[in-house]
């Protein structure tokens, strides 16, 4: 556990080797290039040489103080009182559940599955996701973080070899073009119905196999609020 002096407490559970290192650091400023300096503390998790399938978490607590970091400590190392429960971590997904709120967020990086008995059974596109669920009740944000600029392929961000090139957004002529609607498709498990009226370009399916299929149209990368109950 680590305290900064602005009162944010740092947890890092598992075997991750966390290296410290403070003292004086030495920069130019970015408005005129005069020299500047400062005392610095820095918290680096090692991960060693070419790691395989490497992986960490770490927590912040934000505002607190020595105790409530410290209960904050025990409440991890507790099946029962910890704080959250990391459900899923890898090239395909992000998934934390929040015991205060009793919440879920996911961050989908692909077209991802889950199992059958997941409330979020597969999406088809990269979502980030946060849900909520009280008996029949289930509240959901959901955005598409696409800005969708431009459709296909941008040629001149790839070398001869088919490679991505580091390119400015700021020299893109799509940079100025209006965001355009997506559609993402998310199969939710069991049979759900609206319980408010839906946003525009979402729909909602019972399919033949008793789960759900959602539609959720987004554009500008703004969330979408649904609220859900069984059907």
């Amino acid at each position: 556990m680590l305290l900064d002096p602005d009162n944010n407490a740092y947890f890092v559970p598992g075997d991750a080797v966390l290296q410290l290192s403070a003292g004086q650091q030495s920069s130019l400023n970015q408005k005129n290039s005069n020299a500047t300096s400062g005392q610095f503390v820095t918290a680096v998790i090692d991960h060693g040489k070419a790691p395989q399938a490497g992986r960490y978490e770490y927590a912040v607590l934000v505002d607190s103080n020595a105790q409530q970091a410290e209960k904050y400590a025990q409440q991890l190392a507790s099946d029962q009182l910890r704080p959250y429960r990391v459900e899923k971590f890898d090239n395909q997904a992000h998934i934390v559940w929040d015991r205060a709120s009793n919440s879920k967020a996911y961050a989908f990086f692909e077209p991802t599955q889950l199992s059958k008995d997941a409330l979020i059974q597969e999406i088809d596109v990269p979502l980030m996701v946060m849900t909520q669920q009280e008996n029949t009740q289930l509240s959901m944000v959901i955005v598409n973080p696409d800005l969708n600029l431009y459709q296909g392929k941008d040629l001149s961000q790839y070398d001869d070899n088919g490679g991505q090139k580091e390119v400015s957004i700021y020299s893109r002529k799509w940079k100025d073009n209006p965001s355009q609607p997506v559609v993402s498709t998310l199969i939710l498990q069991g049979k759900w119905q609206a319980r408010t009226q839906l946003p525009e370009g979402t729909t909602l399916k019972v399919q033949s196999n008793g789960s759900t299929l959602l539609k959720v149209t987004t554009v500008r990368a703004e969330s979408v609020a649904l609220e859900l109950i069984r059907a």
